[in-house]
C-alpha cells in the first residue's frame, strides 16, 4: 500500500492561455527519506577514557521509496580512526539488506525497512587526556531514493464548457509520495492545436524538502563517491515516466528544463522548473490522472557527540 501525503495547492491566479505568475500555498506533510540514528547503547552521551565506544547505526526506511540492498552508504568523518582503535576502511559502510518503504496498519505507520550498521563495537579512545574530549561523529549518509508526483489532468474542448467536468487552466492539487523531492506546484493551461487536435501544457515546480542534498545518481563511482561529487553533479533529478491512467504517454513533447537524458536541475535555493505538451488526439472529454515518477540520490549528514571524560593521573587502559 503507497502512502501519500497532499501538497494542497490553492490557486490565486487563472489565465486560460498561460498560467503567468505563479502564487501558491503549499502545505507538506512528510518529507522523510531514508534516517540515521545511533543504535541502542551506542555513542553514548559521555565515557571515561578507556572505554568502549560502541558505533552502530540505525538505518530505518522512512518515506515510501524501496532501498535495495547496496543503495544505501554510510561514511563515518570528523573523527581520527588510529586514536580510537580503527582502521580507515571501518569508516565506510553500505546496507547489506533491501529496506522496504513504510506501510500502514489502520491508523499506524510501520516503518519495516530497517538496518543495524557497526562501523565499530570496540572503538576505545587510546590516548591519554588531561581535560575532557568532546567526540563528534558526522555520520554522512548516501542512499538513492524516488519521488511519485499525482496529478489530475483536463481533456475538454478548449473553446466549450467541458461541461464542468474539469478545467484546462490553473493550478492542480498534486500528492506526493513521502520522500525529501516533492512537487510543489502542477499548473495546467492551453498550448494550441496540432492539425485540429488540442494541446495542453504542464508547468511543473519541484523543490527538495528534506534536511540534504541532491546529486546524480549516476555519478562516477556510484554512491561511495558522494563525498567527493563536484557542483555539477549536484541538484540532478531523473524523469523516470510520466503516465496517464496508469499508460505511457505517446504524444508527450519535453520543454524547457529538460536534458536529452530526462534529467533537469534543482537551482541554488532547491527549486527547479520544467514542462512539457500532451497533444489530445480523441475527442473525448475527460479528466485523467497523471503521475510523474522521479529519481536521484540524496546526502545528509547526522552529527553525534559523545563526551570522554578524562582520567589525568591514570593512563586509558583500551581493552
Amino acid at each position: 500500500m503507497r502512502r501519500m501525503f497532499v501538497f494542497i495547492v490553492i490557486a490565486l491566479v487563472f489565465l486560460s492561455g498561460c498560467t503567468g505568475d505563479e502564487a501558491t500555498t503549499t502545505t507538506p506533510v512528510s518529507s522523510e527519506g531514508m534516517s540515521t540514528s545511533a543504535y541502542a547503547g551506542s555513542l553514548p552521551s559521555s565515557v571515561y577514557e578507556g572505554e568502549l565506544i560502541p558505533m552502530q547505526f540505525l538505518v530505518e526506511n522512512k518515506g515510501d521509496y524501496n532501498v535495495d540492498s547496496g543503495d544505501y552508504f554510510l561514511k563515518i568523518k570528523g573523527i581520527n580512526p588510529t586514536v580510537l582503535g580503527l582502521d580507515e576502511t571501518d569508516l565506510k559502510q553500505s546496507s547489506s539488506e533491501d529496506m522496504d518503504a513504510i506501510s500502514s496498519f489502520g491508523d499506524e505507520t510501520i516503518v519495516s525497512g530497517q538496518e543495524v550498521i557497526t562501523v565499530s563495537d570496540s572503538a576505545c579512545y587510546n590516548n591519554d587526556l588531561e581535560n575532557d574530549l568532546t567526540l563528534s561523529v558526522h555520520a554522512k549518509s548516501c542512499y538513492s531514493y524516488g519521488t511519485t508526483a499525482s496529478a489530475s489532468a483536463c481533456f475538454v474542448e478548449i473553446s466549450g464548457t467541458g461541461d464542468g467536468i474539469c478545467s484546462p487552466s490553473g493550478f492542480k492539487t498534486v500528492t506526493n509520495t513521502i520522500a525529501p523531492i516533492a512537487v510543489t506546484e502542477f499548473a495546467q493551461s492551453p498550448a494550441g492545436e496540432n492539425n485540429g487536435n488540442p494541446k495542453y501544457r504542464f508547468r511543473v515546480k519541484v523543490q527538495n524538502m528534506g534536511p540534504g542534498t541532491v546529486f546524480d545518481k549516476n555519478v562516477e563511482g556510484g554512491l561511495e563517491s558522494c563525498d567527493e561529487i563536484s557542483r555539477s553533479e549536484e541538484n540532478v533529478v531523473y524523469i523516470d515516466s510520466i503516465m496517464l491512467d496508469g499508460a505511457e504517454i505517446d504524444n508527450l513533447i519535453y520543454e524547457g528544463g529538460i536534458s536529452d537524458d530526462l534529467s533537469f536541475r534543482l537551482d541554488s535555493t532547491g527549486t527547479g522548473r520544467f514542462s512539457f505538451i500532451i497533444e489530445q488526439e480523441s475527442d473525448l472529454e475527460y479528466e485523467g490522472d497523471l503521475d510523474i515518477e522521479f529519481s536521484y540520490a540524496y546526502t545528509q549528514t547526522d552529527i553525534f557527540r559523545t563526551i570522554i571524560n578524562a582520567l589525568p593521573d591514570q593512563a586509558p587502559n583500551c581493552p
